[in-house]
């Protein structure tokens, strides 16, 4: 009974720790996005002045796909949380 009480509490920990490794991997990704489809017409440095909330980041992203963006939903979704976890506080 014992053993399996602290395989249980092991289980959770893993469970916790993967969860933290994924929304930090999700924030990095962001970045990489970023890096990879904006910069060719905005540095990050530009981009960080700005001082949106996710939900006017993922607007400006969804406008720029009428500039020829492309980026696929999920990918649009880590640059607007990247870019608003960096907003000035």
């Amino acid at each position: 009974m014992k053993s399996l009480k602290s395989f249980i509490i092991f289980l959770i920990a893993v469970v916790f720790v993967c969860i933290l490794i994924t929304m930090n991997a999700k924030a990095a990704d962001g970045e990489k996005v970023f890096t990879a489809k904006c910069v060719s017409c905005h540095s990050l440095e530009l981009a960080l002045k700005k001082q949106y909330d996710q939900k006017k980041w993922a607007s400006t992203i969804d406008r720029m796909k009428g500039f020829g963006l492309k980026i696929t939903g999920n990918e649009a979704s880590a640059v607007a949380e990247f870019l608003a976890s960096k907003e000035k506080k």
